[in-house]
């Protein structure tokens, strides 16, 4: 059966089909430029400001002497710092979650507790020798 001969629609049509796949093609065929390099961070990209002091009986019903997590956030603007208090080797939870205040100037005395969790981990969990780490997701505002 012979071939037929195709309307000037269908030329055009296969044309117009034809010019998409060359350009897919030639666009295939162009190098993806590297992603930009990351630069790595010195001890120049940082400028030492000071220190706070955090005493270790800030919260009453602990010690911070342990120095277990520690992260910041943010309420209203204020900073805040999250740490673990040890409230002893006691029944029931050890662990105390504290949030206080920053102090007024660099090298202050943190002084002001500001809330205070005794049993984070639910049900009198006692940690025995683990070590554990706080991090403040600020985008889902979750600990």
């Amino acid at each position: 059966m012979p071939a037929s001969v195709p309307t000037i629609a269908e030329h055009d049509a296969l044309a117009a089909a034809l010019a998409v796949l060359e350009s897919r093609v030639t666009a295939l065929e162009t190098p993806i430029p590297p992603p930009p390099t990351k630069t790595l961070l010195t001890q120049a990209d940082f400028t030492y400001l000071g220190s706070y002091k955090i005493p270790n009986n800030l919260d009453a019903g602990g010690s911070l002497a342990y120095g277990q997590g520690f992260t910041l956030r943010r309420v209203a603007g204020e900073l805040r710092f999250l740490t673990f208090s040890f409230a002893g080797n006691v029944a029931g939870p050890q662990l105390r979650l504290v949030e206080f205040a920053e102090p007024a100037a660099i090298g202050g005395i943190a002084q002001v507790v500001l809330n205070v969790w005794p049993d984070i981990f639910g049900n009198g969990w006692n940690h025995g020798s683990r070590w554990h780490s706080l991090s403040w997701d600020e985008i889902k505002q979750k600990l």
